[in-house]
């Protein structure tokens, strides 16, 4: 995959933009970091270390674009790889995230790292990357802490193999509540 040749760096506000107004018919996401570092995540961590119950209001942003999406007859797809043993980011993620975003609409996913092998021989490697419609891909970029530091946007031709990486991801990857993950403490 030759994306970063073809790609062009954009705002994470133009992500955002692409997720809730240009999509006519998907929202895919793949998440496969075993953790992810953000600033705006580091109370709630905190929290959820400390034990504390989730706090459902810190998904009250991501659920109403979910909905609005949903309102439009847009899907809002995500598959998140797991890798042995489960990190402690990816037991928040679940607990304190996805629990909420599943019930708002979000078809979300479970592929496990054992499955990988499959997706890393359609493209080569496993990028992060939010898919628009099958054509407009926003690849995040993340340095070895997974601290997010840009965005990637690919198009046309170089979208071909992230629309074959996400069929792949979809059909080999289980629904969260489906899944033994749904009920991790």
């Amino acid at each position: 995959m030759n994306f970063i040749q073809n790609g062009q760096l954009v705002s994470m506000a133009n992500v955002e933009r692409a997720i809730q107004e240009d999509a006519q018919r998907q929202v895919f996401r793949l998440e496969c970091l075993p953790s992810y570092r953000a600033l705006d995540d580091e109370e709630d961590l905190a929290a959820f270390r400390n034990g504390e119950p989730p706090n459902p209001s810190g998904m009250e942003g991501w659920n109403k674009v979910i909905k609005a999406n949903s309102s439009r007859g847009v899907i809002t797809q995500r598959v998140r790889l797991v890798t042995q043993p489960v990190s402690e980011y990816l037991r928040f993620e679940i607990i304190w995230g996805y629990r909420f975003s599943a019930p708002a609409g979000e078809d979300i996913r479970i592929i496990e790292e054992y499955q990988v092998a499959e997706l890393r021989d359609v493209s080569g490697f496993l990028p992060d990357f939010w898919l628009i419609d099958d054509h407009e891909v926003y690849v995040l970029l993340y340095d070895f802490e997974g601290y997010h530091f840009g965005n990637l946007k690919v198009t046309g031709d170089a979208a071909v193999p992230f629309c074959k990486l996400r069929d792949a991801a979809l059909s080999g990857s289980t629904r969260l509540a489906d899944s033994p993950f749904w009920n991790i403490a």
